[in-house]
């Protein structure tokens, strides 16, 4: 469906959220969250640390985005993840965003059998959903676009 570049969640007053973007070499000597090494994204942030001869200071990993944020929220680290959910913890003042460097990418899709065609209601769901992608906008001082996919296989 869409794919968005990621973020780093940031406490309020880091000396890092001054900064437009962040890389892996700007988070050499800081405390992480990431997600467990179920996720693929967990094993690609270590895959640049590792490229770089760098050893990642993992503070906690969690399963889900939101507690990742929660940590951030109580000042144990900073966490690399997908932009939509720290938004809701920006809203209420409890993290910085930063977007992460641009070759890092997010992909959201939907996943079907592939076993006959979708259904009717699978379409109408999957039409809803890029509609509301489509109309989302980030704020203006995160620097981040959704890029839309158009293939509908994927």
């Amino acid at each position: 469906l869409v794919s968005v570049r990621l973020v780093c969640v940031v406490p309020p007053k880091h000396r890092l959220t001054r900064r437009r973007e962040l890389s892996i070499d700007d988070l050499r000597d800081e405390p992480l969250i990431l997600l467990s090494r179920e996720f693929p994204l967990r094993l690609a942030i270590e895959a640049e640390f590792h490229k770089r001869q760098l050893r990642p200071n993992i503070r906690a990993e969690t399963t889900v985005t939101s507690a990742t944020c929660g940590l951030v929220q109580q000042g144990l680290g900073i966490a690399v993840t997908e932009p939509f959910t720290p938004l809701m913890f920006r809203k209420a003042g409890g993290v910085a965003i930063v977007p992460f460097t641009r070759s890092f990418k997010f992909r959201f899709a939907v996943i079907t059998s592939g076993i006959g065609t979708m259904t009717r209601l699978l379409n109408q769901f999957v039409s809803q959903l890029r509609t509301h992608i489509e109309q989302f906008q980030f704020p203006s001082d995160l620097d981040i676009k959704l890029e839309i996919e158009r293939d509908s296989t994927s």
